[in-house]
């Protein structure tokens, strides 16, 4: 995302920043809500809602193009905060009940690094789609310098990346689904 800010879209970095912000803003906001809601309803449908709504906001942003207004990008990163929000406290709750209270502190670290490992194959996994992409569309060119030119390949091999995420969303949302009913659900 930052890097379509920056190049296709030619906003300044302080302005990339608070772009970047916005899904931050709604996983503060509506993660307590969706803790609320697992209490009474469980995790399953909460998750699976959640990575719904973060496949549609991906592949969202797969179809964007180069935004001349702030609305586009903003609204689309809303909806990435929203499902983000709505999927991880109930999900990070469903494990942390599904353990003896004693084996907590060990279900609480390999969420965590689970999470983490996530993190850091999605950023791994982008990069290398959007390399490899921008690698075959320019006919072998690099990034390291960005020309205004370059914009239609940039934005192929963004929405390359970026769809990947929803299909990666979208199957994570069937996981979701498909894990059953909540023993504990809406008690």
């Amino acid at each position: 995302m930052p890097f379509y800010l920056i190049h296709p879209c030619g906003y300044p970095i302080g302005e990339v920043g608070l772009f970047m912000v916005v899904p931050f803003v709604f996983l503060f906001f509506v993660s307590p809500l969706a803790g609320f809601l697992y209490d009474r309803v469980g995790s399953r449908m909460l998750c699976t809602v959640g990575m719904t709504i973060l496949a549609v906001a991906l592949f969202s942003l797969s179809g964007i193009s180069r935004a001349e207004t702030p609305w586009p990008i903003v609204w689309r990163l809303a909806l990435v905060g929203l499902g983000t929000a709505i999927f991880l406290p109930p999900n990070s709750s469903a494990a942390m009940t599904a353990v003896p209270p004693d084996r907590r502190g060990i279900a609480s670290s390999t969420v965590a690094a689970a999470r983490n490992f996530g993190m850091v194959m999605g950023v791994a996994l982008a990069g290398a789609i959007f390399n490899t992409c921008f690698h075959m569309f320019s006919g072998g060119l690099s990034l390291k310098v960005y020309r205004p030119e370059l914009s239609p390949v940039f934005m192929s091999s963004f929405r390359y990346a970026i769809g990947a995420g929803g299909v990666a969303a979208m199957i994570g949302a069937v996981l979701a689904f498909l894990r059953g009913p909540d023993p504990t659900a809406g008690t």
